[in-house]
């Protein structure tokens, strides 16, 4: 919510900004969900709570795509993330299973990986110096996404992303931690980009008007010569 605000105060309106306030309300509805089951039982969660929430990432991750999800640049990761929506569908469906953590974990992996081509592959956000933190928050993302999945049910013994006895795991604190700064690195990413091309409007601007200037003087100096030829 805090960040939603940062980002209608700062008064930067393009579709990135847009899709990014939109998926921060989904996951503020998906948190509502997961808190007040948590509250009522410890270490149960929400199915629907938590495909609100991978559906918030998913939201996030095409806000880095460049315009058209089927457009050649972003046909890969747009196959990652379809496939990365996928598990949360199932685990909607099959509600409170043993394999809700290994959906979840796929999840993230693939959304991870699309999130990523689609920065990169996204020729708006090359050159900006925050392109780098996004991508390495993403990578970071993938990386605990790959633990939990080893660590869950059937190759591991954990069936959930909070455990039964309500211990919040290092893992869910260090996603939290990750939340924070993917936030900020997003923020960073679209003023970095709003002053560049704020900078090539100004550049654009200056070198309209030495034409123009250029244009007045050599009028003036061909009219003085005509004037002159005239004498």
């Amino acid at each position: 919510m805090i960040f939603s605000i940062c980002l209608l105060v700062i008064q930067i309106r393009t579709r990135a900004v847009y899709i990014w306030l939109f998926s921060n309300a989904v996951a503020l509805l998906g948190n509502l969900f997961v808190m007040q089951v948590i509250g009522a039982v410890e270490g149960i969660t929400s199915p629907l709570g938590e495909a609100l929430l991978f559906l918030s990432s998913a939201l996030k991750a095409m806000s880095f795509a460049d315009r058209g999800l089927t457009r050649k640049s972003n046909r890969i990761a747009t196959i990652f993330l379809i496939i990365g929506l996928a598990p949360i569908v199932i685990g909607f469906v099959l509600g409170e299973t043993n394999f809700r953590l290994m959906l979840i974990s796929i999840s993230g992996i693939f959304i991870s990986i699309s999130a990523m081509l689609y920065l990169i592959r996204n020729k708006y956000w090359i050159g900006l110096s925050p392109l780098k933190y996004c991508v390495s928050v993403l990578f970071f993302y993938f990386v605990i996404y790959i633990f939990t999945l080893s660590t869950a049910y059937p190759i591991g013994s954990i069936t959930r992303f909070i455990p039964v006895d309500g211990v919040i795991p290092y893992t869910v604190i260090i996603v939290a931690v990750l939340a924070f700064f993917f936030h900020m690195a997003f923020i960073g990413l679209i003023i970095g980009r709003q002053t560049r091309e704020n900078n090539f409007k100004l550049r654009k601007s200056l070198r309209i008007q030495q034409a123009s200037n250029q244009a007045k003087t050599n009028e003036k100096a061909s009219a003085a010569l005509a004037e002159e030829r005239y004498h």
